[in-house]
């Protein structure tokens, strides 16, 4: 059992370590409960190195400062996580982080003043080493997921070839 646990570590580790790298993205926001329709430009730049058991990445999203986020990876029980930290040292986000087949999946939950809970995911789905499907969801019961934004992400500098990413 050991070993199954190692080898979704290390699949998990090898799916993060993808993220290296820049990369292009128009995401396309729908109307719903947590967004507006839109569409926004985004320019991701990715600096990550695995430290030990753990995994770095300092990411800029376009202008906007800069953040770490810090993966560990479970040998045992299969639980992985991720913690978003600002520039300030303040945590952002933190929580499960899962690897399935070629999807890595971000999911959290808030909670309103009146006790309302509300969860969401964010869904990376490679679809080659230069495109990632992206999403970000909601739902209410946390079985039915409704979509707030996508897109498929690019690898910025990669030419594209025909079948991947959409071409």
């Amino acid at each position: 059992m050991a070993t199954a646990a190692a080898a979704d570590a290390d699949h998990a580790r090898e799916l993060v370590a993808r993220y290296q790298g820049t990369w292009e993205a128009d995401i396309q926001s729908v109307d719903s409960a947590w967004s507006k329709a839109g569409t926004q430009r985004w320019t991701i730049d990715n600096w990550c190195t695995p430290v030990r058991e753990f995994y770095t990445c300092r990411q800029r999203f376009n202008d906007a400062p800069p953040t770490l986020t810090v993966y560990s990876f479970a040998q045992a029980g299969g639980r992985h996580s991720s913690v978003l930290l600002g520039l300030d040292g303040k945590v952002l986000q933190s929580g499960p982080l899962t690897a399935q087949g070629e999807t890595l999946t971000f999911p959290w939950e808030v909670v309103d003043s009146d006790g309302t809970r509300t969860y969401f995911r964010i869904l990376n789905a490679w679809r080659g080493p230069d495109c990632i499907d992206f999403r970000k969801e909601f739902s209410t019961d946390g079985a039915s997921w409704h979509l707030i934004a996508s897109d498929r992400e690019r690898r910025a500098g990669v030419p594209p070839v025909r079948g991947s990413c959409g071409q």
